[in-house]
């Protein structure tokens, strides 16, 4: 790790007087470990609280391997905690929401470079994600083949290019739920009680990529199978966009939509296939003993 001076305009709240690329990575992690405690502490069960997942134990250790290790192996310290019997909501909260929080005051103290701020958000995006589908407690349903979900950033007032884009794919025969206009927690309010495997976030402006990051992690806890995307000027503005916040896919302004959800769909209809087999092969050897 190196040491570095904070890009000028930064601050706590993740408001910038210069360019928001430059301090989107802590954006990334103070979105991630607040929008975890809100999405989780409320169901969390009392006595789960005294669960201490051995990263939990040592946030400081999960960092380092978050900095300077490989995302493998942030994937397996996680890993490790699930088939011991460590609750999912915990290791959410005590771990990767620690390690979110460490990683934040490291870059408030300019302990921490723009590129291994960079990288480690990247890490821990992709091991939530990861996470999630690792999970016992979770199950895939099916869903329906050619839908999806296009919402826009709560905030953006331009929404006028994912509406067209909603328009464009109906006249292909998909099926588009379409969400503008509503803020952050009516949003995600709205979904409780659905399932989408493809998602589309739209956001026209740079100053909503602080809305972007939270949104994101909402998305991940509460539609964990989802395929997420996002499109719109952001994309071409943030050119490691999709690596930091670990999405399935990126669509700048000037692609059509079809040919991308095309490709997660074959993403889908391959993991369904992959889940299906393991099924089978895991009812046949509880068979045979």
């Amino acid at each position: 790790m190196t040491d570095r001076a904070k890009p000028s305009g930064g601050t706590l709240d993740g408001a910038s007087d210069g360019d928001p690329k430059e301090i989107l990575p802590y954006q990334a992690v103070r979105s991630l470990a607040d929008e975890v405690v809100v999405r989780l502490a409320a169901r969390f069960r009392p006595e789960q609280s005294t669960v201490k997942s051995r990263s939990e134990l040592d946030v400081q250790r999960f960092t380092s391997t978050l900095l300077d290790g490989t995302l493998e192996e942030c994937i397996d310290i996680l890993t490790l905690e699930l088939k011991s019997g460590v609750p999912i909501e915990a290791i959410y909260l005590h771990t990767l929401a620690g390690s979110a929080r460490l990683m934040g005051q490291m870059w408030e103290d300019d302990t921490l470079s723009f590129l291994d701020m960079t990288v480690a958000t990247g890490r821990i995006y992709s091991a939530m994600r990861a996470l999630r589908l690792q999970s016992p407690a979770l199950r895939r349903e099916p869903l329906p083949d050619q839908h999806a979900l296009l919402i826009a950033v709560p905030g953006e007032t331009h929404t006028l290019g994912v509406t067209m884009a909603a328009d464009i794919l109906r006249s292909k025969s998909w099926q588009i739920t379409l969400r503008t206009g509503l803020e952050h927690d009516d949003l995600i309010d709205s979904l409780a009680d659905e399932q989408h495997a493809i998602i589309g976030v739209s956001a026209a402006q740079a100053r909503s990529l602080g809305a972007l990051t939270r949104l994101i992690v909402a998305l991940r806890i509460t539609q964990p199978f989802a395929k997420i995307f996002v499109a719109g000027k952001v994309v071409a503005e943030v050119d490691f966009l999709q690596d930091l916040l670990a999405v399935d896919g990126v669509l700048p302004p000037e692609q059509e939509p079809l040919e991308l959800l095309d490709e997660l769909r074959a993403i889908i209809r391959l993991e369904t296939m992959q889940a299906e087999d393991a099924a089978r092969r895991g009812e046949g050897e509880g068979e045979g003993v």
